[in-house]
């Protein structure tokens, strides 16, 4: 959504994906926008070996002048610290170890980046809600996204000095096919029912750029922001270990045995 937001204002695009399929749909999409635009896919699996997709990847952006930088990749695993899978370490690359590889690749870029003599550009890191506190069944999906959002806010202390915004957004439940494309979990039809339309979060985005550092995207974020913000730390993790096994049960995530064992 936010590429087709840019895109509509006239800049060039570089996108990164997984999924060949889905990128050309999106090249398309965004021509079909502004056909004066040049789109650039790139085919990389961020969860893989952090040094050789970042080199690929840089390789392919070689000599372009990049003005945005949007750190929006994200990669879901639901399930138990206690039965973890190659999915929690593909998770933990794709999210902090990958995004920070090409961070530290591009974002020099950035800083030496000159427009009529005035260095300017922009910085996106795409956190989540599950970062307030420590989701049961997704702690390192939250760990995580907590590293990501906090990374844009501490890079806004620095980055002001070279003329570039930072935001950090935290968007609640988005309706953008990520929950369906974690299988072995049920999720709530709340989660579906008061997601976010992906249009909405980008103009959350573009407008909060320039003027702030952190974005709450949708009302069940800003709730949370402020229960976390009123309640203290250890009182919400207390709450959060009462409501657990009966969350984990209905999510798929526990059987009903390791549950009255938990609850005893």
């Amino acid at each position: 959504a936010f590429a087709k937001k840019v895109a509509a204002l006239g800049f060039n695009l570089a996108i990164l994906g997984q999924n060949e399929e889905r990128l050309n749909k999106t090249a398309l999409t965004l021509h079909e926008i502004n056909s004066q635009v040049r789109v650039i896919t790139i085919k990389a699996d961020l969860s893989g070996d952090p040094e050789k997709v970042t080199q690929e990847v840089i390789q392919q952006l070689e000599g372009l002048d990049i003005s945005i930088l949007y750190f929006n990749a994200g990669f879901g695993a639901y399930e138990l610290a206690a039965s973890p899978t190659e999915n929690t370490l593909r998770q933990f690359r794709s999210n902090i170890v990958t995004h920070q590889y090409l961070f530290q690749a591009l974002y020099p870029k950035l800083v030496k980046r000159k427009l009529n003599g005035i260095r300017r550009g922009a910085v996106l890191f795409t956190s989540s809600v599950g970062a307030y506190f420590g989701a049961p069944g997704a702690i390192v999906y939250s760990a995580t996204k907590a590293y990501l959002g906090h990374l844009g806010e501490c890079l806004a202390t620095e980055a002001e000095y070279y003329g570039i915004d930072v935001l950090s957004l935290y968007p609640a439940g988005v309706n953008s096919g990520f929950a369906e494309r974690i299988k072995n979990v049920k999720f709530p039809k709340a989660v579906e029912k008061y997601g976010q339309k992906p249009d909405n979060v980008a103009d959350l985005a573009l407008r909060g750029l320039g003027r702030v550092t952190r974005v709450d995207s949708g009302f069940q974020a800003i709730i949370i922001r402020i229960v976390t913000k009123l309640i203290d730390a250890n009182v919400m993790i207390k709450l959060l270990q009462k409501v657990m096994p009966g969350f984990l049960r209905d999510m798929n995530l526990l059987p009903i045995r390791q549950t009255e064992n938990i609850i005893e």
